[in-house]
């Protein structure tokens, strides 16, 4: 949900060092729920005069903070995850309980998080680079550039909604790509599209929108999928590397077995 989006805003850190703002600043709600959410890195720490949006990064430990211990995020590069690890001291690990580091996403790039934990409101703010500083009486907004075939984890760079597979694609969808979204408890939600139009979960046509924050999987290669998989619950350390609790353990694995079940059923 949208929270805010404004040309200018009184912060503190290095936000409050720019003056003349190329991207405006804005700030949104992250719909941080207990179990599965994909969620999005659509601001920017910092301000570049640069309108290619897909090349401009923000770090993960500017993006999220104060989660609950054991959140699990996951990245995809468009073939594997990689995994990191939210600990009770706010720092992220890899899965072999060593710092992560700064770890760079780009903007507008998708997250896999699970959280063992209950519902918080999270709000991340930053430089909006889904559109540029006109003048004091408009936005102009970035033109997204099409991507080769592929499948990615993506969301919405422009904080506001509902956002279209073109918003987000660059194109307009075609027979054979396919939008794959993930409830609250792991069971995938998949919406293909066809010569007749979009075919939604339950076997409308509805057409998939994500909002504010929300990322999804895009799959352009025409194959919809087939023999894609979610997040593989080997990626996740030993309880006495991460001190994770029995519990977190066996909820991620039991999530996973029914949201891959699901998975392997829609195809």
């Amino acid at each position: 949900m949208l929270v805010g989006a404004a040309l200018a805003v009184l912060l503190s850190g290095p936000l409050a060092a720019q003056t003349e703002a190329t991207h405006p600043v804005g700030y949104a709600s992250l719909n941080y729920v207990s179990g599965y959410s994909l969620l999005n890195t659509q601001f920017a720490d910092n301000d570049l005069n640069d309108m290619n949006s897909i090349t401009v990064t923000t770090l993960l430990a500017g993006t999220l903070w104060n989660l609950n211990p054991g959140t699990v995020v996951q990245r995809w590069n468009g073939t594997d995850y990689t995994s990191f690890i939210y600990g009770a001291d706010g720092m992220w690990t890899d899965t072999n309980g060593l710092p992560a580091g700064n770890v760079v996403l780009q903007v507008g790039e998708g997250l896999v998080v699970y959280n063992p934990g209950p519902a918080k409101s999270l709000t991340t703010f930053g430089y909006i680079y889904g559109a540029s500083v006109e003048d004091e009486n408009g936005l102009v907004e970035t033109t997204i550039p099409e991507s080769p075939p592929g499948i990615y984890l993506r969301g919405p760079i422009f904080p506001l909604g509902p956002n279209s597979f073109q918003d987000i694609m660059g194109r307009a969808p075609v027979a054979g790509d396919a939008v794959l979204k993930l409830t609250a408890s792991g069971i995938s939600l998949l919406s293909r599209y066809t010569a007749a139009g979009w075919v939604d979960p339950q076997g409308r046509n509805l057409a998939p929108f994500l909002s504010e924050g929300e990322s999804a999987f895009f799959d352009t290669t025409g194959g919809q999928f087939l023999n894609f998989r979610l997040p593989d619950a080997a990626s996740i350390p030993e309880p006495g590397a991460m001190a994770l609790t029995a519990m977190l353990i066996l909820g991620w694995f039991g999530t996973v077995g029914r949201c891959r079940r699901a998975l392997r059923a829609e195809f």
